[in-house]
């Protein structure tokens, strides 16, 4: 059997918060270690009960992401993978002897510059790491919709996903033919009950008049033609209103899915 302490480091400036121990992850994870630093975050991820080496290596990479994706989650900034810059692995022997394997990775080419303003006061921190406990146990594919939504570049394509994930999450059942249906007003509901402030606008459909949140409006004018529209204009109106978006589809998830 092996097991073994992998170091991670990320460069993910602007996050704060105390080292956090998670024990146990999971059921091949005995426990992790998170903590953040002038030069980015460290994490150190206990592997045990793994049938190689190449397991232990594996299933440290399999958490180490994993957390990215659950950093990305909380602070509505895209974080990249963590690196790996130690193995520290222990072969248990048929003799009763151990073997240790230590190797160093070099990072300077590896590093990942994100700013975010995510800070967590020691007052915060039992509910920060509570939040990562419960969302490690939700497998929602919510998250890596949201993970992958915010690691794309161009602002049109991270909106229009973030803004699926949303007719999703807001879908109802039809009382009369039972089937769930993807509805943009069950979406603006959603967004008017928690940010009643937000701008709405009227459109004119056919022989009716509509009512569109700022997102909704957004999302049309680039999924529909519509009159006296521009798709430069649109894209730097979604550049605008992209980060309270995300916050709004963050909040969308938690209600949903987690309650974190």
């Amino acid at each position: 059997m092996y097991k073994g302490e992998i170091d991670f480091r990320a460069d993910f400036s602007g996050i704060e918060f105390e080292s956090i121990e998670i024990v146990p992850f999971s059921p091949k994870v005995p426990k992790i270690t998170l903590k953040s630093s002038e030069e980015g975050i460290s994490l150190k991820i206990e592997i045990a009960n793994a049938e190689s080496s190449k397991e232990v290596i594996c299933e440290a990479e399999k958490t180490a992401k994993h957390l990215a994706k659950i950093l990305t989650f909380k602070s509505g900034s895209y974080h990249q993978d963590f690196k790996i810059v130690q193995k520290n692995l222990m072969q248990e022997l048929p003799d009763g002897t151990n073997r240790m394997i230590t190797y160093v990775v070099g990072m300077t080419e590896h590093l990942c510059n994100v700013r975010t303003s995510l800070v967590i006061k020691p007052d915060k921190l039992p509910q920060f790491k509570s939040s990562i406990q419960k969302i490690s146990q939700n497998q929602s594919p919510y998250y890596d919709l949201f993970y992958f939504a915010l690691g794309l570049q161009d602002p049109i394509a991270k909106f229009m996903v973030l803004y699926n994930i949303a007719l999703d999450l807001c879908k109802r059942q039809n009382s009369k033919t039972q089937e769930w249906e993807e509805k943009q007003k069950y979406v603006d509901e959603f967004i008017l009950s928690i940010r009643p402030n937000v701008p709405v606008y009227s459109f004119q459909r056919k022989d009716s008049i509509i009512s569109e949140t700022i997102y909704t409006k957004l999302r049309n004018q680039v999924g529909h033609t519509r009159p006296d529209t521009n798709l430069e204009e649109t894209r730097n109106e979604m550049v605008t209103n992209l980060n309270p978006f995300i916050s709004i589809i963050s909040e969308l998830i938690s209600q949903k899915i987690s309650n974190v």
